[in-house]
């Protein structure tokens, strides 16, 4: 329930600052996992380490709204670390807005970082689709992740669309997997759901392009790495609305939005993605540049790599400043 949160915080700043001394490490840049976790750490660091440090902090919607929307007496200190922080980071741009509806931060420092995803390496090219949906999910987070929605979406979808199935691959506890086998029996589904088990990376980067579409419309999620490696497989994906990757993809006809646990939207979705497959298809391979820009993972890097470089200019000029 976050009790004592920011006294468990500020214990494990002063840690990190005994071991700072102990190894007589002085660093110019300090950056917080989490707003409003670590980054209470970060700005009792910067607060007390004696010395000019800069605070990058990121922030992580499905953890910070707990405690910016729940734990109100928290807000003057998130406020605090806000104004102290030189740069914030949104991994989830869908969260961005509430942040900046509840905290006053400068625009000049907030900026986007998504987190990196292994197959971006190059531009997502496009490939002849096979009539089956996929699911990619830890079967133990099945309910956060939305699988009885699509479930419950797909049965009405197959009725009017025999011929299209749907594919769940991810692993999880053997009760997990009783639990959706029982779901899709209950569905009349058997026919056309299979459960694929656990993949490597490897193997599920080989597999996507022959797909339809990733379904996956979670209610609360960060960013979802999934969504970005189904991109650069050249296949659209169906998402949750305000959360997730939300935020990043307004501006690119890659996929469709629905509202988590509607399976009306999902429903609809189901038929706008199989429907119009070529179109969404050729719309990723015309953007493959735009994706690569935003989300390869040198390109991110680069952008971190140049932002740790200022601050470590940063950090000299201050202390060659008498």
């Amino acid at each position: 329930m976050g009790m004592l949160l920011a006294h468990c915080m500020r214990a494990v700043a002063r840690r990190v600052l005994r071991f700072l001394e102990t190894e007589k490490l002085r660093p110019s840049t300090v950056h917080a996992h989490k707003f409003a976790f670590e980054g209470i750490a970060a700005l009792w660091l910067v607060d007390n380490c004696g010395y000019e440090l800069r605070m990058l902090v990121s922030v992580r919607g499905e953890a910070d709204q707990k405690v910016l929307l729940y734990k109100r007496t928290y807000r003057r200190l998130l406020q605090r670390i806000a104004d102290r922080a030189d740069l914030i980071y949104h991994v989830s741009a869908w969260f961005r807005p509430t942040m900046n509806r509840y905290l006053d931060i400068s625009p000049s420092k907030q900026t986007l970082l998504p987190n990196i995803v292994a197959n971006t390496t190059t531009p997502p090219a496009s490939h002849p689709a096979e009539p089956r949906f996929v699911c990619v999910l830890n079967l133990d987070i099945r309910k956060r992740k939305g699988l009885r929605d699509v479930l419950v979406a797909y049965a009405e979808f197959q009725k009017t669309h025999p011929n299209i199935g749907l594919d769940i691959i991810g692993h999880g506890r053997p009760e997990s997997v009783d639990d959706v086998t029982r779901q899709v029996r209950d569905l009349d589904l058997e026919q056309n759901v299979r459960l694929i088990g656990r993949l490597s990376g490897e193997e599920l980067f080989v597999r996507l392009p022959s797909y339809l579409a990733l379904v996956l419309p979670s209610f609360n999620e960060t960013f979802g790495m999934v969504y970005v490696e189904a991109l650069f497989a050249g296949i659209p994906i169906l998402y949750g609305r305000g959360t997730g990757i939300d935020g990043y993809l307004e501006d690119l006809l890659v996929g469709v939005a629905v509202t988590p646990g509607k399976t009306s939207e999902i429903l609809q979705a189901l038929g706008e993605l199989s429907g119009n497959n070529t179109a969404y298809r050729e719309a990723i391979s015309n953007a493959r540049g735009i994706l690569f820009e935003r989300f390869a993972q040198v390109n991110i890097l680069n952008r971190y790599r140049a932002d740790l470089l200022d601050s470590h200019a940063h950090s000299t000029q201050a202390a060659q400043t008498p």
